[in-house]
């Protein structure tokens, strides 16, 4: 059974990041979802990613088909499909924001991630290979994402 299967059976209720936040980021990315830069793209899956510290939503970004620099790995995700032209996940998009404004600022930090539907519905959000890497090795703690029936919470000690 793959992890994504035990997720979606087994619901996880995020501890770490009071349920407050997951409500103001899930507002936000409703509120920001024609805005979003693949809103009016088919097949394009509209993530949001928002940076956690000290109980506070500090910074959000979005996935966008910007392609990233190979340095961040993301190349590598093409072996599975030849056709696959990365874009900037959202997490990506927030860590080169957080490395180039608070990289400093912050020992421990959580990320929220939200993927919407253009009908607003929540959809499996978890983090791909090569976020989750750039995740841990920032020390990010806790990332907290939406799945279709819910929120699950991965943590990294």
């Amino acid at each position: 059974m793959s992890l994504y299967s035990l997720l979606q059976e087994h619901q996880v209720l995020p501890m770490k990041i009071k349920e407050k936040m997951l409500y103001e980021a899930y507002e936000i990315a409703v509120n920001n979802l024609q805005n979003h830069p693949l809103f009016h793209e088919k097949k394009c899956f509209l993530h949001y990613s928002f940076l956690v510290h000290d109980q506070e939503i500090i910074s959000w970004s979005t996935n966008n088909r910007i392609i990233p620099e190979k340095r961040w790995g993301y190349e590598k995700l093409r072996r599975w499909d030849d056709s696959y032209i990365p874009g900037t996940h959202a997490e990506l998009a927030l860590i080169t924001r957080f490395w180039h404004e608070f990289k400093y600022e912050f020992k421990k930090f959580g990320i929220i991630n939200i993927r919407l539907n253009r009908h607003k519905q929540r959809r499996l959000s978890a983090p791909c290979m090569m976020c989750s890497r750039w995740l841990r090795a920032l020390k990010c703690s806790t990332i907290i994402f939406t799945t279709d029936n819910g929120w699950a919470e991965v943590v990294y000690e």
